[in-house]
């Protein structure tokens, strides 16, 4: 899939994004084996993540997405969001490892790949037309450079299930730590909405089908939070606090989600703007920049096991992890962590933010801070 502008077909000297599937992929377009010293390999490819979140795709002449082999046991799947999203990420790896544990097959050293219609679920129907339009932030990620930071968390997967309490252990340490005269916060906790499309459509839509929940909060019980219960001197988190606000976040999440609606009122408002591209930067970004400027994001995709996987066989994925960019710090989230991990294996947070937006050992401190208070309460 490609996409390219071209004249509006509605409006005089203005521009419209347009998109092509093409018939075959050139995989020396798209394939590349690195060697790399095993030093750098065991920490866990950080500074190669951070290099190739910086391409540039041509988008208007090959498909935009690239895929990376390290030491031939580690895998990089690098694309635009125009392609996919990280869930839909996750069926294009499961299905790349089902494929390395079937019987072998013929080789051909041909590079081409011809693509066929003729296959079932080809081409996949857009849950655009399913649900409305997705919220257009992820068209403009490609576009930024920014830095991340990892944080190692070995043997915890299953605690980093609960998005909520992490959502709210970063809320806290911000309040507590940072912004210790804040009176309010805006964030935001971003959602699949897969399981909302029709069923014949959830398990395999492989196009980004995401949306958001703004949550809006008094920040003096995050304060609190952060902060010893009186008569305690080694903690740096009241634990208690902790909990009730994270269970209340979950409340919220739910309540929207089955109630309130608001991630769907958001991905259908995309409809309201114009199809120019000129009507998407004069008519959405200044709102967009209204309901996102200041605020951090939390994406997090869970934890996985094997058994969660369709394939067996002797190739297995043991480790997983997913990075999107930041954006433009004017314009949205400053902050965008996406988490990730698999059962019995290191949960990763990745934090990405434009570079130069925030000064680069506030985002360590804001890690570490994090790390002490989960440690102290677990």
């Amino acid at each position: 899939m490609v996409y390219f502008d071209g004249p509006s077909e509605k409006k005089k000297s203005n521009h419209r994004c347009m998109s092509g599937f093409l018939r075959s992929v050139n995989l020396d377009d798209h394939v590349e084996f690195l060697d790399i010293p095993e030093e750098k390999e065991g920490l866990n490819l950080t500074g190669l993540i951070e290099r190739y979140h910086r391409t540039w795709f041509d988008h208007s002449k090959r498909p935009p997405w690239q895929f990376i082999v390290v030491n031939g046991r580690q895998t990089l799947l690098v694309f635009d969001h125009y392609v996919t999203d990280g869930r839909g990420a996750t069926f294009i790896l499961d299905s790349l490892q089902e494929a390395l544990n079937l019987p072998a097959q013929d080789e051909t050293d041909s590079s081409i790949v011809q693509l066929t219609s003729e296959v079932k679920g080809f081409p996949e129907v857009d849950p655009v037309e399913l649900l409305g339009k997705p919220f257009l932030f992820w068209a403009i990620l490609n576009y930024l450079r920014f830095w991340f930071i990892c944080l190692f968390y070995r043997g915890t997967g299953v605690f980093f299930h609960d998005a909520n309490l992490l959502h709210t252990l970063i809320k806290v340490s911000l309040a507590t730590d940072f912004y210790p005269e804040a009176k309010f916060s805006h964030s935001e906790t971003v959602i699949d909405v897969r399981p909302y499309l029709p069923t014949q459509q959830r398990e395999r839509t492989i196009s980004t089908a995401v949306s958001m929940i703004s949550s809006f909060d008094w920040l003096s019980r995050f304060r609190e939070a952060g902060q010893s219960p009186e008569g305690e001197k080694t903690s740096i988190v009241n634990a208690e606090l902790l909990w009730d606000l994270s269970q209340k976040h979950k409340a919220h999440i739910t309540n929207d989600l089955k109630h309130e609606m608001s991630w769907l009122k958001a991905w259908l408002s995309i409809l309201m703007v114009g199809e120019d591209e000129e009507d998407y930067i004069s008519t959405l970004l200044p709102g967009y920049k209204l309901v996102q400027n200041n605020t951090f994001s939390v994406s997090n995709l869970g934890t996985f096991s094997s058994a969660d996987l369709s394939s067996s066989g002797p190739w297995a994925i043991s480790s997983m992890e997913f990075s999107a960019g930041a954006f433009k710090a004017g314009i949205g989230s400053n902050l965008t962590f996406n988490v990730m991990g698999v059962q019995n294996a290191a949960t990763v947070i990745h934090v990405s933010h434009e570079g130069g937006s925030l000064p680069e050992e506030f985002v360590g401190a804001l890690l570490e801070r994090i790390e002490k208070r989960i440690l102290a309460i677990i």
